[in-house]
């Protein structure tokens, strides 16, 4: 089970680091709100069609729950 874990963590890690240049490189030509508009609104797209109407209401919920421990990137300004 350990083995299934580390796997799927790793595939995690490399498709969150892959995405991740691809956000940059969005920014670099295009307002940084409307890229993370676009995100958030296809990532909820995603939430809505792979889960249950309950799991969506719970996942809407944590995010919302967790929206002040998010913490702004550091480094340079995207816009």
């Amino acid at each position: 089970m350990k083995k299934k874990h580390k796997e799927k963590e790793i595939k995690f890690k490399t498709l969150y680091n892959k995405n991740w240049r691809a956000i940059e490189k969005l920014c670099e030509s295009n307002d940084p709100l409307i890229v993370a508009g676009v995100i958030m609104a296809q990532a909820l797209k995603l939430y809505k069609t792979a889960l249950s109407d309950d799991d969506f209401e719970r996942m809407m919920q944590a995010i919302l729950d967790s929206r002040t421990e998010i913490r702004p990137l550091t480094g340079p300004t995207l816009h």
